[in-house]
């Protein structure tokens, strides 16, 4: 099932896309810059936590992944080497010369000003971040883990997501990648720092959540309703 941002931007694009044949364009939308799988996601502070993925491509992406890069590299240069034009990007943001599609379709879903225009979401989970960061439980966890690495003949960083940029700008995957990435994910495993993490994570912010219930809630209607008004533009009512 598609997540609720990407039903948005499916909407957001179908939108633009009707406004600009009525101005007479073809929309081109930009080059697609959806993320990579789940398994293929880097932490900010975990790192590689999938081990059949640290087993075969170390802290390198999967050949699928890098291919699907590759094409929106390719995508996103050709837009550059040819450029729209003044006129359709007049159609398309308004360019001093009146509304634009964009506007039109942000004030047609009601995404004008966002759903959390104060960003109160991204405050808490900053908020979050920083108070696991400095737990006790947190940094015993990762000692263990540094422990770990250590006893398994491998150096250990500071922090895990250390490693990536360590070994994974080479050309290619090594056989000691591999052997650094598989430590490094049952390390993680046998010293609790994913689940340390996690629980972490869901304590502190189901706190904040608590205090901050009437904004928080405020925040999810607005979502709500935007998705609603998403999926019944796809729906074509």
């Amino acid at each position: 099932m598609a997540g609720n941002g990407e039903v948005v931007e499916r909407a957001r694009s179908q939108l633009i896309e009707r406004c600009m044949l009525r101005r007479g364009f073809v929309y081109a939308p930009p080059a697609e810059a959806t993320g990579p799988p789940p398994e293929e996601r880097f932490g900010d502070f975990l790192g590689v936590t999938n081990l059949g993925r640290a087993q075969q491509y170390g802290y390198h992406a999967s050949p699928e992944v890098a291919e699907q890069a590759a094409r929106r590299e390719q995508a996103a240069q050709q837009q550059v080497a040819a450029p729209p034009s003044p006129e359709y990007l007049a159609a398309l943001t308004g360019g001093g010369r009146g509304a634009g599609c964009v506007d039109e379709v942000a004030a047609d879903l009601g995404i004008e000003d966002g759903t959390d225009p104060d960003n109160l979401i991204g405050q808490l989970v900053d908020r979050s971040i920083t108070t696991v960061l400095q737990s006790d439980a947190y940094r015993a966890a990762l000692e263990r883990w540094r422990n770990c690495m250590a006893e398994a003949g491998f150096e250990p960083p500071a922090v895990p997501f250390d490693l990536i940029p360590r070994y994974g700008r080479a050309p290619s995957t090594t056989a000691e990648e591999r052997a650094v990435a598989t430590a490094d994910v049952n390390c993680k495993a046998s010293s609790g720092l994913v689940v340390t993490w996690m629980r972490g994570m869901s304590q502190v912010q189901a706190g904040l959540a608590e205090e901050n219930a009437e904004a928080v809630q405020s925040v999810r209607r607005a979502e709500q309703m935007l998705l609603d008004r998403a999926e019944q533009v796809l729906a074509g009512s």
